[in-house]
C-alpha cells in the first residue's frame, strides 16, 4: 500500500503526526522536513503545518533528518551515492525524496551531498487516462515518436509519464501494446531457435549415417 511505503521511511515522530492528523494519502502530495523549521504537508494543494493553530508547530530536528536518511537508504547512504548526485532518491512505489545539503564537487560536477538539512517527499499518484490527450502528438502511423516532456515543477510530468508507460505497454487505439509485441518477439525467437535445432539435428543424423556407411 502507498501509505505503508511512505510511513516506513518517515521518522517515528512524523509518522505519529500524520496518523494523528488523519490525512488521506490520496490527497497528500508532499512531506517537507527542514532542520529547525516547522514540518509541512502539501495536502490537497494547500500547505498544512501541524500544530500551527495552537502556535505549537512541530520543529524538525537533526535527528529526524538522520533517522529518515537511514530508512530511505536502508542504512547505507554510500549505496545511494549515484542517485544522491541528482539531488533525489527514488523509493519503492516511485516516490521521490529530494535532498538538500552541501555539495561535494569534483571536476566541476557534483560527486555527492553531505550535511543534508532538508528532505522533501513527493508522493507519486496514479491518474488513469491523464495521458489520453497527449497521444495524437507523440504517435505517427502507430509508431511512438521521440518525445521530450517539459514543464515547471509540480505540474504532473511524472504522473503523466506513468500513464503513458501504462498505455504504451498495454496498447490503445493509437499504438499496439509493446508488452504484447515483446511476447511475440520472444515467441518468434523461440520458434526460430527450434527450427535451427531441427535443421542441426537432421544434419547430424544425416552425416552420422553417411559416416557409418563409409565405415
Amino acid at each position: 500500500m502507498k501509505e505503508d511505503t511512505i510511513l516506513k521511511v518517515l521518522p517515528w515522530d512524523v509518522r505519529s503526526i500524520i496518523q494523528k492528523e488523519k490525512l488521506e494519502f490520496e490527497y497528500l502530495q508532499e512531506i517537507r522536513l527542514r532542520e529547525g523549521k516547522p514540518l509541512i504537508f502539501l495536502y490537497h494543494d494547500t500547505e498544512v503545518i501541524p500544530g500551527a493553530k495552537a502556535r505549537r508547530p512541530y520543529l524538525v530536528t537533526k535527528d529526524n533528518i538522520r533517522e529518515m536518511l537511514e530508512y530511505i537508504s536502508n542504512y547505507s547512504l554510500y549505496a545511494c551515492e549515484q542517485e544522491m548526485r541528482q539531488g533525489f532518491i527514488t523509493i519503492e512505489g516511485g516516490h521521490r525524496v529530494g535532498l538538500s545539503g552541501q555539495a561535494i564537487m569534483e571536476n566541476g560536477k557534483v560527486k555527492n551531498l553531505k550535511y543534508i538539512s532538508s528532505v522533501n517527499i513527493r508522493v507519486a499518484h496514479e491518474m488513469i487516462g491523464c495521458a489520453d490527450a497527449v497521444f495524437p502528438y507523440i504517435v505517427c502511423n502507430r509508431v511512438l515518436c521521440h518525445t521530450l516532456i517539459v514543464s515547471p515543477p509540480g505540474c504532473g510530468k511524472t504522473t503523466m509519464l506513468r500513464d503513458l508507460i501504462r498505455q504504451i505497454s498495454e496498447g490503445n487505439s493509437w499504438i499496439p501494446g509493446l508488452a504484447e509485441w515483446w511476447m511475440n518477439v520472444r515467441r518468434s525467437a523461440a520458434a526460430i531457435w527450434a527450427w535451427h535445432r531441427i535443421i542441426w539435428e537432421s544434419g547430424r543424423i544425416f552425416w552420422t549415417a553417411a559416416r557409418k556407411r563409409r565405415e
